[in-house]
């Protein structure tokens, strides 16, 4: 309240710093002005001025020099100006403002230090003159979501940051001039996107960063010349390293065209690289990528893809494989030397995906597996590959599928959950994977609302104890002892000979590898827990599940 400033001088004679944080907040309307504090030169902990309505500068705070801890502006209604901040200098922490309608910054002019963030969210700036003093941010530089800047003058003396640069959806901002004297090594991550206006960023920074840069980048859906990292490159006159961290953003096809001239040699990518564009027809332009470090993302506003050729030399994605939405995707031909998803693998709303054709070569997958939405997907039988997962299965409103074989070679204990919904005409669901897992659950089952044989766990169950029925008269394994603690032994119906013993862990990992002798495999080496035997015969391969003790 105005009468507790007023009488500051009063209560705390002789105070002039104060050591802990300072809060001013007027939720009645009565502060017009902060004149009783003038007395303060410095406040070692943070400095909060919020929600004032009648405040329309600092007037009062003229002595002060330094904050210690952060100094925050936000939802002070009243507040066009900062004069009063004339003998600030440094600010130990964050200076965030926003959601106050200040015209200038008019105040700042002494500040020369921000030890943390500077965080700028305002409707109402249309430059940043004010901070023409400032020589450095300890942390990150963040400016978003103010529609009316249209220029980062005032920001001409920076010449240091400590953190990011974050410039993001102000669409009247039309060029980066005014953080020019930045210097490139001292920006670890760039991030410039939803800019619509903005179309000069080739200032001296951004140049030198890009020319080595050393975080993550990334840059799209601003105005041409400013819309992805090659325009800014070719402005600046330099030629694009492989992005060390990503991320590679392709929006047209010109962009996967050109891959090979904007980032050639090229093979093994670091960070993420997501597609998305209405004209793009083809990948092509992709074809020298072997590797992705982080995910990628197949993405909708892809009406023209049938397949995804072009990404025939990809071999391991690092993260997640997420195809989403892609309404002319009929298969996923291209992916067929892909072996490895660290991450989670996702086909989710691809209307016209029919198989998943390309995917025969996957073999493991370090998340979840999910398909959700893909109303002409029929079969996954290209799954078959797939040994090893590290999260759930989930299979939900795919109103073509009829059956779960391709699962069939999962190793059951590396499966989390499984969810199968809302599959209108999927009455198949009694695989290797599924069966096993039912037996011996790791984490929770939902089977429901899919056809006949697959509308709940007990349907699902009571055809796996059928098809084991009818395989009885086929070759089968038995082990002895299971559990075991030391040593195996493996029989074949029919004496068939054995080539191979592999085990799996939990995590699909192969624990052990032997040639039985007499049928015999040493187990001893082997932690406690569950495995999964895999049996090689001349004509099949056979799992069973094995417990160490």
């Amino acid at each position: 309240m105005q009468e507790q400033i007023d009488n500051f001088q009063t209560n705390y004679p002789g105070c002039t710093e104060i050591e802990g944080d300072v809060e001013i907040y007027d939720y009645w309307g009565t502060i017009t002005n902060l004149n009783g504090l003038s007395v303060l030169n410095s406040i070692g902990g943070y400095l909060v001025i919020y929600e004032t309505f009648t405040l329309s500068n600092l007037s009062g705070l003229e002595n002060l020099t330094t904050i210690g801890a952060a100094f925050q502006i936000y939802l002070n209604q009243a507040l066009t100006n900062l004069t009063g901040l004339e003998n600030l200098s440094s600010i130990g922490g964050d200076f965030i403002i926003n959601d106050s309608p200040l015209n200038s910054l008019s105040g700042l002019e002494g500040l020369t230090s921000i030890g943390g963030d500077l965080f700028i969210d305002t409707s109402t700036l249309t430059d940043l003159a004010g901070l023409n003093n400032l020589l450095t941010i300890g942390w990150n530089l963040t400016i978003s979501y103010n529609p009316l800047l249209t220029s980062l003058n005032g920001l001409n003396e920076l010449n240091s940051i400590g953190g990011d640069i974050d410039i993001h959806n102000n669409n009247a901002l039309l060029s980066l001039m005014g953080i020019d004297n930045i210097e490139a090594n001292s920006i670890s991550n760039l991030s410039i996107y939803y800019n619509s206006e903005l179309n000069n960023c080739d200032v001296q920074s951004i140049c030198n960063y890009l020319s080595n840069p050393i975080g993550i980048i990334k840059i799209h859906s601003n105005s041409e010349g400013c819309n992805n990292i090659p325009e800014i490159a070719s402005n600046c006159g330099i030629s694009l390293p492989c992005l060390p961290y990503g991320n590679y953003y392709l929006f047209t096809q010109a962009d996967v065209d050109n891959f090979h001239l904007n980032y050639p040699e090229c093979e093994d990518l670091n960070g993420n690289i997501s597609i998305f564009g209405n004209n793009i027809i083809n990948l092509l332009g992709l074809n020298q990528i072997t590797t992705v470090s982080g995910s990628v993302f197949i993405l909708g506003e892809n009406p023209n893809m049938t397949n995804l050729d072009g990404l025939n030399n990809l071999l391991l994605i690092g993260e997640g494989l997420s195809i989403y939405s892609n309404s002319a995707l009929t298969n996923l031909s291209g992916l067929n030397s892909l072996y490895s998803i660290g991450g989670s693998l996702k086909i989710v709303n691809n209307d016209m995906l029919q198989n998943l054709n390309g995917l025969d070569a996957l073999n493991l997958v370090g998340g979840l597996v999910q398909f959700h939405g893909n109303a002409s997907l029929t079969n996954i039988a290209d799954l078959h590959g797939l040994t090893s997962i590290g999260g759930d299965i989930q299979f939900s409103s795919n109103p073509a599928l009829m059956s779960l074989n391709g699962l069939d070679n999962i190793a059951a204990a590396t499966i989390a959950n499984i969810s199968i919904a809302n599959n209108n005409l999927l009455e198949d669901c009694d695989v290797q994977s599924i069966c096993a897992f039912l037996i011996n659950p790791n984490g929770n089952v939902s089977i429901y609302n899919n056809a006949t044989g697959c509308n709940s766990p007990e349907e699902v169950e009571e055809h796996c104890l059928t098809s084991v029925a009818e395989n009885s008269d086929k070759e089968t394994v038995t082990l002895f002892p299971n559990p075991a603690t030391s040593f195996i032994t493996i029989n074949i119906k029919e004496g068939i000979p054995i080539e191979a013993a592999i085990i799996y862990n939990h995590l699909g990992q192969k624990a052990l590898v032997a040639v039985p002798e007499n049928n015999t495999v040493d187990v001893s080496t082997l932690t406690p827990g569950m495995y999964i035997l895999e049996v090689v015969t001349e004509n099949r391969t056979i799992r069973e599940i094995l417990l160490v003790e």
